[in-house]
């Protein structure tokens, strides 16, 4: 909120930074074998539930907009 970017959320620029890690690793992957190279890509479940997701999720809820959320109250719940 300091440089004023209200159209990308916190949640959106660290998406964007892991795809541009993502794409870093893939580049400098491609001379390993792909065996190898599978292998450390490998996505854990786990991790990503009971480490990643709960600051995400925590970090989401502390920045909700409370008057928001009770003016569509009936909505969200009805979904």
């Amino acid at each position: 909120h300091r440089l004023h970017i209200h159209w990308l959320p916190e949640s959106g620029l660290t998406i964007l930074i892991g795809f541009a890690f993502a794409m870093l690793e893939s580049t400098t992957a491609q001379g390993r074998a792909e065996e190898h190279a599978q292998k450390e890509r490998y996505f854990d479940p786990v991790f990503f539930n009971l480490i990643l997701l709960p600051p995400i999720i925590f970090e989401s809820g502390y920045h909700l907009n409370l008057t928001l959320f009770f003016a569509n109250l009936r909505s969200i719940t009805l979904f």
